[in-house]
C-alpha cells in the first residue's frame, strides 16, 4: 500500500503533464478505422491510474485518450480503433464484460490489457471471456503495477505503429517554425526529499505530429544544427531562470550540451550577457557525457573553468558506460557524477547494478561532488539508492518532464522552502517509504542532512571537508 499511496500522491504534485498540442488531433474518420499513428485507449475510472499510463506512453510518441465509463469508451470506438486498450473490470455504472461484448460487437482487433486493484481471482476469468469472443487479451494486469511493466507493453504491442508515428524532422526547420520548446524534469534530493532542481530537455511541438522527442530530431543532426539547438536552449533556459527566482525557489537547472558544441560555442559569453541580474541567477549546470569527455580532458579542463567564474558547474552523465580512467577523471573539476541509466533501472534486484551504483556513489562523494540518479522508475531502485547514499534522483517514478507553465505550477506549489523538510506532502510521502527502508535495512548510510553543510551559495549540497 506505501508504493501505490506514493505514486498517488506523487501525481497530484507533479501530474501527467505531457498533455496533447492543441490542435493536433486529426479529423474524424469513419467506424472501425485504424489511426495511421500510435494510440491507446485507456479505460478506468481512477484518474490517477489514467495518468501513470499517459505519463509513460506519451513521451513514447502514442496519442492516449481517458475514458471513464463504457459509453464513453464505444463513442470513442466512433472515432479510432486504437492499437491498445487498458481496461479496468469495474467501472462507473458499468464493467469489463459489457465492454468486452461491445468491443466485439464492434469488430475491434486490437489488444486489450485488462487491470484491477481488488478482483485479482477473477481477472483471468474475465480474460478467458474476451478470448471466447474473438478478442486478442494480454495478460491481465493486477494494480498496483510499476512504470517499467507499461513501458514495456506499449513496446511490444505498438512497434510498427510507433516507427510510422515517429518522423524525422530536421532541426533546423523545427527552430524556423517555433516548434522546439524546453520542458523540465525536476530532481529531487532522496536524502531531504526536497525538490533542488531540474533537467532542460528539448521537445518538438508539432502541429500535426503532437509531442515529439530527441529520436525525433537528434540522431543524424551535424554540429552546425547542434550548436543551433544548444544556443535555443541556453537561452530558453536563462529567461526562465527569472521566472524559477519568481517563485521563491532555489533552484539551478541545469542543460546538455555536446563535448563538439562546448568546445566551440561561446557559452561563457552568451551566459554572461543573458543570465539574470543579481540574486536570481543561481548559476547552471553543464552535462557532458562520459565518453566524449575523455576525448580532450585538457582542453575540457580549460572550459570548465572558465564556466566556473559565471556559476555554471559541469556533471559528467552516463558515468560508467565509458570507462574512463580514475586519473583522467582526478584531472576534471566536476560538481556531479550521473549514473547510468542501465545501472540505476534493476538495482535493487541486481547485485552488479547494485554494486556499480555503489561504487560510483562513492566515488562521487570523494571528490566532494554530488551523485545523481537518473531513470528511476520503480519503488524498489529508489530505496537501494537511497540506502546507497545517492545524493539526487530523477525519472518518471518522482517526476516526468513538463512544459515550463506546469513546472512553474509545481514550484510555486512547494514554496516556501522551508516547509518541504518538515512539513510538505511529498516530503511526508517520501519519509513513510524511506522510513520502511530503514526499518528494514541493516545498515543506512549517514544521510546528507547529518553531513558537513554545503556551501550556501553553491546551488548543489557540495560536501566541505
Amino acid at each position: 500500500m506505501i508504493i501505490a499511496e506514493l505514486l498517488s500522491e506523487l501525481k497530484l504534485w507533479f501530474g501527467a503533464t505531457e498533455q496533447p498540442v492543441a490542435g493536433r488531433e486529426p479529423a474524424e474518420r469513419p467506424s472501425g478505422k485504424q489511426p495511421e499513428a500510435a494510440r491507446c485507449y485507456v479505460v478506468d475510472d481512477e484518474t490517477g491510474i489514467q495518468q501513470l499510463i499517459s505519463m509513460v506512453l506519451k513521451p513514447m510518441g502514442i496519442q492516449i485518450e481517458e475514458f471513464a465509463s463504457a459509453q464513453a469508451l464505444m463513442e470513442g470506438l466512433d472515432r479510432w480503433h486504437p492499437q491498445l486498450i487498458f481496461l479496468d473490470i469495474s467501472l462507473e455504472k458499468s464493467d469489463a464484460v459489457e465492454v468486452l461484448h461491445g468491443l466485439a460487437k464492434v469488430g475491434y482487433s486490437g489488444a486489450v490489457n485488462l487491470m484491477s486493484g481488488r478482483h485479482g481471482p477473477i481477472l483471468e476469468d474475465v480474460r478467458k471471456l474476451g478470448e471466447r469472443h474473438g478478442l486478442r487479451m494480454l495478460p491481465a494486469l493486477l494494480k498496483p503495477f510499476d512504470v517499467a511493466t507499461i513501458r514495456a507493453i506499449g513496446k511490444s504491442i505498438l512497434p510498427a505503429a510507433l516507427e510510422q508515428k515517429r518522423p524525422r524532422i530536421a532541426i533546423d526547420d523545427a527552430l524556423r517554425q517555433g516548434w522546439m520548446k524546453v520542458w523540465y524534469q525536476p530532481k529531487i534530493d532522496l536524502q531531504k526529499k526536497a525538490l533542488v532542481g531540474c533537467e532542460a530537455l528539448a521537445r518538438i511541438e508539432h502541429p500535426e505530429y503532437g509531442i515529439l522527442s530527441p529520436g525525433s530530431f537528434l540522431p543524424g543532426a551535424d554540429t552546425e544544427s547542434l550548436t543551433r539547438l544548444t544556443e535555443h536552449v541556453l537561452l530558453s533556459v536563462l529567461r526562465d531562470a527569472v521566472r524559477f527566482g519568481e517563485t521563491g525557489v532555489s533552484i539551478r537547472p541545469a542543460v546538455n550540451i555536446p563535448v563538439d558544441v562546448l568546445m566551440k560555442f561561446p557559452v561563457a559569453s552568451l551566459v554572461r550577457e543573458n543570465r539574470p541580474a543579481g540574486d536570481a541567477w543561481k548559476g547552471l549546470i553543464v552535462e557532458v557525457t562520459e565518453d566524449q569527455i575523455v576525448r580532450d580532458v585538457g582542453r575540457a579542463e580549460d572550459i570548465a573553468t572558465q564556466l566556473k567564474i559565471y556559476g555554471i558547474s559541469l556533471s559528467i552523465d552516463d558515468f560508467g558506460a565509458g570507462y574512463s580512467s580514475l586519473a583522467r577523471l582526478k584531472q576534471f573539476p566536476f560538481a556531479e557524477l550521473k549514473l547510468d541509466m542501465s545501472f540505476v533501472q534493476g538495482c535493487a534486484g541486481n547485485p552488479q547494478n547494485a554494486a556499480l551504483c555503489k561504487a560510483v556513489i562513492d566515488l562521487a562523494h570523494s571528490f566532494d561532488a554530488v551523485a545523481v540518479a537518473e531513470g528511476i522508475e520503480k519503488p524498489e531502485d529508489l530505496r537501494a539508492l537511497f540506502q546507497m547514499g545517492c545524493d539526487l534522483g530523477q525519472g518518471y517514478l518522482l517526476a516526468p518532464p513538463t512544459r515550463l507553465a506546469d513546472f512553474l505550477r509545481i514550484l510555486n506549489q512547494r514554496k516556501p522552502m522551508p516547509d518541504l523538510l518538515g512539513g510538505s506532502r511529498f516530503s511526508k510521502i517520501a519519509d513513510r517509504i524511506l522510513a520502511d527502508t530503514q526499518a528494514a535495512a541493516v545498515a543506512v548510510p549517514t544521510p546528507l542532512a547529518s553531513r558537513p553543510a554545503a556551501s550556501a551559495g553553491a546551488g548543489l549540497p557540495r560536501r566541505k571537508p
